[in-house]
C-alpha cells in the first residue's frame, strides 16, 4: 500500500487506446501515480507491485478476468480491486462483487473515475479495518435507481449496506449475501 500522498495505480486493460485515456485522466491529478503497463505478465506485475488500485477490465481479449479477481484478492488484500469495463452494472456487476472487487464502474463514466476512486478508496480503507462500509459510487447509482419510486406502501426502498464475509465491502453486497468460497492461487 502507498505510504505517500499519491495512490497507485495499475490498469490493466486489452485496449491501449482506453488504456492511454485513463492513464491521462488520472495523471492529470496530483494525487495519482498511474501504471499502464501491456497485458503479458499482469497479474505477476500486481502482485509484485502491490498497487492501491488496481483498475480491471473485465474481457481482456477472449479472457474472462473476473476469476482473477480472488485470485488478486487473496494474494493481494490491501490493493483495491476496481471492475472498469463497457458492461453495464445490471450485466454482472453482482457476481464481479461477489468474486471480490470493490466496486464497479462502468466505461461509459469515465470523466468521473478520479473522483470515484478517491471516495471508494478511502471507504476500501475503513473496510479493510473491518468496518462496514458502502462504496460511494455504488450508492451514488442505488440512489439514482431506487430514490424515483415509492413501494406499495408509500415508502421508499431501503438500500443495500453492508460487508462480505470477507471483510471487504462491495457495491450491493447485503448481510444477506454471501462469497462462495473460490480457490486462491497456488504457490506464490
Amino acid at each position: 500500500m502507498s505510504t505517500g500522498t499519491a495512490l497507485r495505480v495499475m490498469v490493466v486493460d486489452d485496449q491501449p487506446p482506453i488504456r492511454r485515456l485513463v492513464s491521462l485522466l488520472l495523471s492529470r491529478a496530483s494525487d495519482f501515480e498511474v501504471r499502464a503497463p501491456a497485458l503479458e505478465g499482469w497479474f505477476e506485475d500486481v502482485c509484485e507491485t502491490r498497487p492501491d488500485i488496481l483498475l480491471l477490465d473485465l474481457a481482456l481479449g477472449n479472457v474472462d478476468a473476473v476469476p482473477f479477481i480472488p485470485k488478486v484478492v487473496a494474494r493481494c488484500p490491501e490493493t483495491m480491486v476496481a471492475a472498469l469495463t463497457s458492461r453495464p452494472a445490471e450485466d454482472g456487476e453482482a457476481s464481479v462483487l461477489a468474486s471480490g472487487a470493490f466496486v464497479f464502474y462502468e466505461k461509459d463514466h469515465i470523466s468521473r473515475l478520479a473522483h470515484d476512486l478517491r471516495q471508494d478508496h478511502r471507504m476500501f480503507l475503513r473496510a479493510l479495518a473491518g468496518q462496514d462500509v458502502l462504496a460511494p459510487s455504488a450508492l451514488a447509482r442505488e440512489v439514482a435507481v431506487t430514490t424515483p419510486s415509492l413501494d406499495a406502501r408509500g415508502g421508499t426502498g431501503r438500500l443495500p449496506v453492508g460487508r462480505s464475509s470477507r471483510g471487504r465491502a462491495g457495491g450491493r453486497s447485503t448481510a444477506r449475501d454471501s462469497k462462495p468460497s473460490l480457490p486462491g492461487p497456488t504457490g506464490r
